[in-house]
């Protein structure tokens, strides 16, 4: 039982570094070497990104570029080390950020960006309590600037079946949930690689076939 235990933990963590990985890929310069993690320099990146989230906070109209820094400064916590227990925070914090700069600056690459790293989190920590919120966020994305209700409808259905005791699952109760699909007699059943295909965002697993990179803006 414990070397399954530990054998699922690497797992975790290789599928974990691989999205990051993939998802900095079109920003960062991947190392010619492994690289070792740096634990204190995340530490120190996710306290500098902590406090010009604040000085957004407290501004009344924060500028494009300052938005820009902070959200570079999020991003630095998890580059810097992907097992460190903030990566969550930095990651979510991260996908607010560019939210907010698509409500403020109607860039669609913004909300693109946003969704990215929605995703990255659902799928790089899935026990983050952040994964609720996460899902709520992504399917509100979905739903209205980014325009796929299909997928925001799986994103609403996912939270309601995985958090259905959370906040963000009770904020839910103003949406409509999603019409079942009368079943035909006649059709053949679906595969497990159909089936997971159909479903989308919720049951990605390889990650080789999921391109999350960040849109420079």
């Amino acid at each position: 039982m414990l070397l399954v235990r530990s054998g699922s933990r690497r797992v975790r963590g290789v599928t974990r570094i691989v999205s990051i990985a993939i998802l900095l890929s079109a920003l960062c310069p991947l190392p010619a070497r492994p690289r070792e993690w740096d634990r204190k320099s995340a530490e120190d990146s996710l306290t500098e990104a902590r406090k010009l989230r604040s000085e957004l906070n407290e501004s009344q109209d924060a500028s494009r570029e300052k938005m820009l820094a902070c959200a570079r400064a999020f991003r630095q916590v998890y580059l810097n080390d992907p097992h460190y227990g903030g990566c969550d925070d930095a990651i979510f914090e991260e996908a607010l950020v560019y939210q907010e700069l698509g409500q403020k600056f109607g860039k669609l690459p913004d909300y693109k960006n946003s969704a990215k790293l929605f995703r990255l989190l659902l799928k790089g920590y899935p026990s983050s309590k952040y994964c609720p919120d996460a899902l709520l966020h992504l399917g509100d994305l979905l739903a209205g600037p980014l325009e796929d209700n299909a997928r925001a409808q799986e994103a609403y259905e996912q939270l309601r079946k995985q958090y259905g005791k959370s906040k963000a699952a009770a904020s839910l109760s103003g949406k409509p949930e999603p019409e079942e699909t009368p079943k035909e007699s006649s059709a053949a059943p679906k595969t497990t690689a159909a089936v997971r295909e159909s479903v989308g965002i919720s049951m990605v697993e390889n990650i080789r076939h999921w391109s999350p990179a960040i849109t420079p803006v």
